[in-house]
Order: C-alpha cells, then sequence, then structure tokens
C-alpha cells in the first residue's frame, strides 16, 4: 500500500474515477450489484477493480466471498440476489471488522499509530492455503485470477 499527498483539484479529479465506498449505510446490495456489473468477469477480479467499488484489498474480497460462500472464479452474471444480498452483507461486515481491528499486518504494514494490525487473527481463508477451513474443515485453495492470488474454500464456496 500507499498513499499520495493531493490538492483539492487533483483528489476531485481522482474521486471521479473510483467506484463507490462500500461502507456507508447508503451502499445497499443493489448499488454492488450494479457496481460489479453483469459481465463475464470473475467476482473476485470485480470486487478489486477500484473503478466499480473503492477500497477493496484482495485479502478483504477473499474473506468476504468466503463469509457469502461464493466461489471467487464465479462469474459475476451468474450471481443470484440472494447471493448479491450475502457478498453485501459479508463484504461490509469484513470491511467494518477490519477498520476495527487497525487493518490487516501480514508482513510489516503498521497502522498510522505505528502498532501492527490485528484482522489478520481473524483471517478464515486468505493466505491460509493447505489448511483447513474453520468451517467446515476442507482444505484451502488458492487460485490465480487476474493475475492474483485468490483463496477459498471448495466445500464451502460454490
Amino acid at each position: 500500500g500507499g498513499f499520495r499527498l493531493l490538492s483539492e483539484e487533483a483528489w476531485r479529479v481522482r474521486d471521479r474515477v473510483l467506484g463507490p465506498e462500500p461502507l456507508p449505510s447508503t451502499f445497499s446490495a443493489r448499488d454492488l450489484e450494479t457496481a460489479q456489473g453483469s459481465g463475464r468477469a470473475p467476482i473476485n477480479k470485480a470486487l478489486l477493480n477500484q473503478r466499480r467499488i473503492a477500497g477493496i484489498a484482495n485479502s478483504y474480497a477473499s474473506e468476504a466471498l468466503h463469509r457469502a460462500r461464493i466461489d471467487p472464479r464465479r462469474i459475476c452474471a451468474t450471481l443470484t440476489e440472494p447471493e448479491g444480498r450475502r457478498l453485501h452483507r459479508g463484504l461490509r461486515s469484513v470491511l467494518s471488522e477490519a477498520l476495527r481491528d487497525s487493518g490487516t499486518s501480514l508482513r510489516d504494514y503498521q497502522a498510522v499509530n505505528g502498532r501492527s494490525g490485528k484482522f489478520q487473527n481473524r483471517l478464515r481463508v486468505y493466505d491460509r492455503e493447505g489448511r483447513p477451513c474453520r468451517r467446515c474443515g476442507e482444505d484451502i485453495r488458492r487460485v490465480q485470477l487476474a493475475g492474483r492470488s485468490s483463496y477459498f474454500c471448495p466445500g464451502c464456496q460454490t
């Protein structure tokens, strides 16, 4: 990760190309469905596209998809309305919990207060390839999607 210091005008220009933020109470399951589109892209790839939805890191996409019981390789157009609602809830809960825990410290990440985040202690699938799923016991798998690793449980996520 990183950051850029932008002037107000530069931020307005940058903000125009970002998708909606997923945490405000006004962000609905319908907004998520619209943002992910109805194309042929895998859902994990759509969640990582900052032009569609802002601020979703790879680890949080994997975790939200696990909570929603959706395989990250699923094509966006195949998701049902109930799956979309589950993904909306999963995404918002993962992001809220990660914020409360000051993020995820897998390597050398530190929050602005100099402390490591604690959300890595809650990870169910991300970076846990070959380890048992905490829900069903099946081994977690890793797949490459659009050049990025995505982690999932083949027993829980269809």
